[in-house]
């Protein structure tokens, strides 16, 4: 991405990449639903397990009757450790509802998307 020639997703999107790197994955970042293996050692009962008590985040309310989606894009970690899917299309509210605003404004400084004014 040319660093004069950016939009809000995309910033969001390659902020949650980073910290995604450089975070315990329990901090709640969504994780690409691909890498599920790579960011669990869960046995398959504890992935049933987490999955069942698990729920799907949406940008228009909580609604933990929802049952967790393996089609959804991503997922992350409640705080008991059960999964949350998040899709494609909800993923940038997400991010908006789960980071700090003023580390995301630092981000951008650093990486040089924004003036320090």
């Amino acid at each position: 991405m040319n660093k004069n020639d950016y939009n809000y997703e995309e910033l969001i999107r390659e902020y949650g990449a980073e910290y995604l790197q450089e975070s315990d994955y329990y901090d709640r970042c969504p994780i690409p639903m691909d890498e599920f293996e790579q960011f669990t050692n869960y046995t398959p009962l504890e992935a049933i397990t987490r999955a069942f008590y698990g729920y799907r985040w949406s940008r228009f309310e909580r609604d933990e009757d929802e049952a967790f989606n393996p089609n959804d894009e991503y997922f992350t970690f409640n705080g008991y450790g059960n999964l949350v899917s998040i899709s494609e299309y909800d993923y940038e509210v997400y991010m908006k509802s789960e980071i700090d605003e003023t580390d995301f404004i630092d981000w951008c400084v650093e990486q040089g998307y924004l003036d320090e004014e």
